[in-house]
């Protein structure tokens, strides 16, 4: 899984523009990093079910059996979210900044920005 991350960051990094021409192409690019957002925004998740199975089959368990949010669930079993996990592993992948910020803070869209995308996003899924 971290080879693909970090080609699919290596293809990003190489494609981007330079900082001049960052507003003619700005649709573009926020388009871009809102679908790697979405992509990503859940990593933690993935790390949780593949690493750590007793601790995500106990926050399954509370959200199944005792109607938990995933958050509260979360804070029972782990002492980090999965967003911090996904947020963590996206600075270690050297992605951008600003998607890594956005990853670990997808729940909390005070930030209005690519936090506020992946926010609005898992509403309309969970919907």
């Amino acid at each position: 899984m971290k080879n693909l991350i970090l080609g699919i960051s290596g293809i990003i990094r190489s494609q981007w523009p330079q900082p001049v021409s960052i507003s003619a192409k700005k649709p573009f690019l926020k388009f871009r990093m809102s679908v790697l957002l979405l992509a990503f925004s859940n990593i933690g998740k993935v790390v949780l079910a593949q690493y750590f199975r007793a601790p995500f089959s106990q926050i399954l368990a509370l959200i199944g059996d005792e109607h938990k949010s995933l958050d509260e669930a979360e804070k029972t079993v782990l002492p980090v979210s999965h967003a911090q996990i996904g947020g963590h592993l996206a600075q270690k992948w050297n992605l951008p900044n600003s998607l890594a910020h956005a990853i670990k803070y997808h729940h909390f869209a005070a930030n209005l920005s690519l936090s506020m995308i992946v926010h609005v996003a898992d509403i309309v899924v969970d919907t």
